[in-house]
């Protein structure tokens, strides 16, 4: 049984380059085999399927658990169940300590693997709807890929801690009663997800338009300088004799003088001025 406080160290871990913590995770959750092997024997690690039984308890921060749940394609997510840590109905006083849960299941040490049988009705209907799956004739939402699992895994606990090896009726309703819950608390995630995903575009295309609407302005403002310096060449160019480009530059202010050139092209194209060898003259009707 593992315990993870803070979730999203485990996320951090699960997106470093070659982590297999989501696979490990996954395999894990079905009692697959587990392990590496590795150059050297005591670094070789093998765990047998269906030796183990792992339970997992994270903590999650919200904007944590929307990335966990966006790597759904991995079946990552589908193989957890959702709870809010979030309770109205806590007491103001805090209630006397009720004991350890006595059997506890997780004290369980068998030698060998222990079934836990399911009535007929519920192995009947599982297999249809397994059948139904396979025939293409049941689609099911990518995040509802495991739900006959988890529901199978959470009744055969509500049987454990009534101390039986064998699950009810009555425990499978409480574990769809559990899953819809559940279910509830992951479609708020996913909403709450797509909130943020709208918002940060909205902010992605506020930005943009910010920026383009700054270049437009100062493109605006640049065409204007450009102008009114072309009219500044078309008065100095009217002297008797034109104007050399250094006495242009000298005749302009200092912060007119980078875009002079630009500015007597401008008033070449308006047919304001000419350019005489190294002279710009004003032309005369």
């Amino acid at each position: 049984f593992f315990y993870v406080d803070e979730g999203q160290t485990m996320a951090k871990l699960a997106e470093r380059t070659g982590s297999i913590l989501g696979e490990t995770l996954r395999r894990a959750a079905i009692g697959e085999a587990l392990g590496q092997t590795n150059a050297s024997e005591e670094r070789t690690r093998y765990i047998a399927p269906g030796s183990y039984s792992l339970g997992l308890l994270a903590g999650f921060q919200p904007s944590i658990a929307t990335v966990l749940l966006a790597d759904a394609h991995t079946g990552t997510p589908q193989r957890f169940f959702w709870g809010w840590a979030d309770d109205p109905s806590i007491p103001d006083t805090p209630p006397p300590f009720p004991g350890p849960i006595e059997p506890h299941p997780g004290r369980m040490r068998p030698s060998e693997p222990v079934d836990i049988d399911f009535p007929v009705s519920i192995k009947q209907m599982l297999w249809r709807e397994r059948v139904a799956r396979g025939r293409g004739d049941l689609v099911v939402a990518e995040l509802d890929g495991h739900a006959g699992l988890m529901k199978v895994k959470l009744a055969a606990m509500f049987a454990l801690l009534d101390g039986r090896m064998s699950a009810t009726e009555d425990d499978w309703a409480l574990a769809e009663v559990v899953w819809q819950c559940s279910c509830a608390v992951r479609a708020s995630l996913v909403l709450r997800a797509q909130r943020e995903a709208a918002a940060e575009k909205q902010r992605a295309d506020d930005a943009k338009i910010h920026a383009e609407l700054r270049s437009h302005a100062a493109k605006k403002g640049a065409d204007l300088t450009l102008e009114r310096v072309a009219h500044l060449v078309r008065r100095h160019a009217s002297t008797v004799g034109g104007i050399t480009y250094g006495g242009l530059k000298k005749a302009l202010a200092s912060r007119d003088r980078d875009v002079a050139e630009k500015a007597v092209a401008l008033a070449v194209a308006h047919d304001w001025v000419f350019e005489e060898g190294d002279r710009i003259c004003v032309k005369t009707d």
